[in-house]
């Protein structure tokens, strides 16, 4: 029976999103369904947003991620969705920390072995041809909407607004 109610709930959000429309080509409209700020493993937000996708009206969209060691912090560009299960992401920039070092964490308040401290964040221009498609699976998990691309971590609905936290 539970499954029966997460099937007819999927299937009502589906039949219910103007988002769901049929597309081709290059349109970024009606992409609506996925328009918001997405953060990985809970829409709840601690001291900070963890890693995040962010999807525009206009049709951008920027994946940030938040790992202490990770130089690479996002990758922007523009995206479009077709038959309601592909999502093409074309990317224009990334944005990566230089000239950091690395150091202890203070274990009063930090977890792990190393961490980034300074340097600058630096966004280089990548000179993306085409659009490349990822799978995007769009579901409800634990009574909240998630969305899952290239079969990978669930990310899960923060806001409406991509700008929702800076």
């Amino acid at each position: 029976m539970r499954w029966y109610r997460s099937f007819v709930l999927f299937g009502l959000f589906f039949l219910s999103s103007p988002a769901f429309s049929q597309q081709s080509g290059n349109s970024s409209s009606g992409n609506g369904a996925i328009v918001g700020l997405w953060q990985i493993h809970d829409s709840l937000v601690a001291s900070g947003l963890d890693d995040n996708w962010k999807f525009y009206k206009d049709g951008h969209f920027s994946y940030n991620q938040n790992e202490a060691l990770n130089p690479l912090r996002s990758i922007s560009g523009t995206y479009y969705i077709k038959n309601d299960t592909i999502v093409y992401l074309k990317v224009t920039e990334i944005s990566q920390m230089t000239g950091y070092q690395i150091i202890a964490p203070d274990p009063a308040v930090e977890s792990g072995t190393f961490k980034i401290r300074g340097g600058m964040l630096k966004a280089t221009a990548q000179d993306s041809k085409e659009y490349v498609d990822h799978p995007l699976k769009i579901a409800i998990k634990a009574g909240k909407k998630a969305i899952q691309i290239d079969g990978g971590d669930f990310y899960f609905k923060v806001a409406n607004n991509p700008d929702a936290y800076k």
